[in-house]
């Protein structure tokens, strides 16, 4: 996770596309500091939002792990998609080109 923190502090990508079981934590405590960094406000229309690149942004979670309660779990707890291996190149881009569309 210290690789991927030192990229998003340079440049917020706009897809993380995540193994849920990292050397050094999980996708899902990952997935949680991302989200909880601290941003300056921004205005978008008439409201005033919170770092609304971080909130925005796309979170993939790839696990061999095709539970559907875990699956459930993690899209209530803000994964935009649960993708199981063997893992579909062309199906995990039109997954990701659904959400940017």
């Amino acid at each position: 996770m210290q690789e991927a923190r030192t990229v998003i502090q340079e440049e917020m990508p706009l897809v993380i596309c995540c193994n849920l079981d990292l050397p050094d934590g999980s996708g899902m405590d990952f997935l949680d500091e991302v989200r909880a960094v601290q941003g300056d406000s921004f205005v978008v229309g008439m409201f005033q939002m919170k770092n609304p690149p971080v909130r925005f942004l796309l979170f993939f979670i790839l696990t061999e792990n095709n539970d559907l309660t875990t699956e459930y779990e993690y899209r209530h707890e803000g994964v935009n998609d649960y993708i199981t291996s063997p893992v579909n190149i062309p199906e995990l881009i039109r997954r990701v080109l659904f959400f940017v569309e």
